[in-house]
């Protein structure tokens, strides 16, 4: 992928994740030279978390600064990074005893789609009202394994004020089966949250999703795309044109 690109999708992903965090009642994000912390108040490890931007931060103090931090807030935590930014960063954490969450391919797109492909059996929709806020969150909650309240307090009612912010549904025969965000900064849109309910895997609703998601994204001057996909999902986006350019490593501190 041209490193031009990458530089665009790797300052997004740091816009994006600014954007997420500061639309949570609470949530506190804080950028250095070297790191960027974000508190969210969430009781899952994975949604607070201090992300390393460069070798410099790869040391005893960042850790030691950080675990204090995350303790004083009462809340579980993680150290993450992309693999390009530090290729030594698993060696580190390793050796500090910190313990690996599997890793997630990072897959950037620098061709949006420029129609919608029909589907006849999904219906896609922007989330637009309180009501489709709620589904969505339960949806994800059930997906993902997560509490509801914790759905509920990433994912406020307010964010529908907050057109860079945009959540998806796809319903098969009027029931909520798919779902999914998109994040848009810089003309570029990074993908959020997308899975599907068991009972319709097969059936097309993420593609239908993503493409109605990426269309729109495109519609409104986004010119590439970023996300982090599980292992299930990869022959997916490659599909759909995004191609593999590093991975995000997210580790837990030893005493968890």
């Amino acid at each position: 992928m041209d490193a031009r690109i990458i530089e665009r999708l790797d300052e997004h992903i740091l816009e994006a994740h600014r954007q997420l965090c500061q639309s949570v009642d609470g949530g506190i994000f804080e950028r250095s030279e070297d790191w960027v912390r974000v508190f969210t108040g969430s009781t899952v490890a994975t949604f607070n978390f201090l992300l390393l931007l460069d070798e410099r931060a790869l040391n005893d103090d960042v850790l030691s600064d950080t675990a204090a931090y995350f303790d004083e807030q009462g809340v579980p935590h993680v150290v993450a990074f992309d693999e390009h930014w530090l290729p030594q960063g698993s060696n580190f954490l390793h050796s500090r005893c910190y313990q690996p969450l599997p890793p997630l391919p990072a897959m950037g797109l620098s061709d949006l789609p420029r129609r919608l492909e029909s589907h006849p059996d999904i219906l896609i929709e922007k989330v637009d009202t309180a009501p489709a806020m709620k589904l969505y969150c339960s949806l994800v909650s059930e997906l993902f394994g997560l509490p509801l309240t914790d759905t509920t307090h990433l994912f406020p009612v307010s964010q529908l004020q907050n057109d860079a912010i945009r959540h998806y549904l796809g319903y098969l025969e009027g029931v909520p089966v798919v779902a999914g965000t998109a994040v848009l900064a810089g003309e570029v849109v990074s993908v959020w949250n997308v899975a599907t309910h068991d009972d319709a895997r097969r059936r097309g609703g993420a593609t239908a999703l993503m493409n109605h998601l990426l269309q729109d994204a495109w519609e409104d001057g986004c010119e590439a795309s970023l996300l982090y996909s599980s292992p299930m999902a990869f022959s997916m986006y490659q599909k759909l044109g995004y191609g593999l350019y590093t991975q995000r490593r997210s580790f837990l501190p030893p005493e968890w």
